[in-house]
């Protein structure tokens, strides 16, 4: 199952203020609507999670009338922060989702053709990453360690048990 992301919870303050960007109608319909629209037609899209400001819910739902969206989609409260709001996002998919395409509702241009190509993308590099560290180096993300004092081994196979069992009872 391949789930889209859509953040819609951000207040848009750089727009100014009393002005909600996703709101504002262009081309006859406002800028929800049409991000919206692409990944309902998107062939590759099985479900649309919508991250959404509280209390935006009843309009989200009403957009999905009037624009007649097809797909399955849920709505989300979004967080204090972006971060926040993609994983409140994250954590509403549905068990199946294999691949996660995130989208920012307020880039209405985004094609049926590139949602596709991405998603493509994504299957293509069945990648396997142990860790965090390593999928922010395949990005290109600066990683930064920080020396520990004491030791602090993780747990990886059975032979590591004892020496961390040493270290947890000298903690204590």
């Amino acid at each position: 199952m391949i789930s889209a992301l859509i953040v819609a919870a951000g207040k848009g303050t750089r727009m100014g203020a009393d002005v909600d960007k996703l709101w504002l109608e262009i081309a006859g319909r406002p800028v929800i609507a049409h991000t919206w629209r692409q990944f309902d037609e998107a062939d590759c899209v099985d479900e649309i999670i919508l991250v959404v400001r509280d209390g935006m819910q009843p309009h989200f739902t009403e957009l999905a009338g009037k624009f007649h969206f097809q797909k399955t989609f849920r709505l989300v409260v979004g967080g204090a922060e972006r971060q926040d709001s993609v994983w409140n996002g994250l954590d509403a998919l549905s068990p199946q989702s294999e691949i996660v395409a995130i989208q920012d509702a307020a880039r209405p241009c985004t094609s049926t053709e590139l949602i596709a190509a991405t998603i493509a993308a994504a299957r293509k590099k069945n990648m396997i990453l142990t860790d965090d560290t390593a999928a922010c180096e395949l990005i290109g993300q600066p990683v930064r360690l920080v020396k520990s004092a004491a030791p602090n081994p993780k747990v990886t196979v059975p032979a590591d048990l004892p020496f961390i069992e040493s270290l947890l009872r000298t903690a204590q």
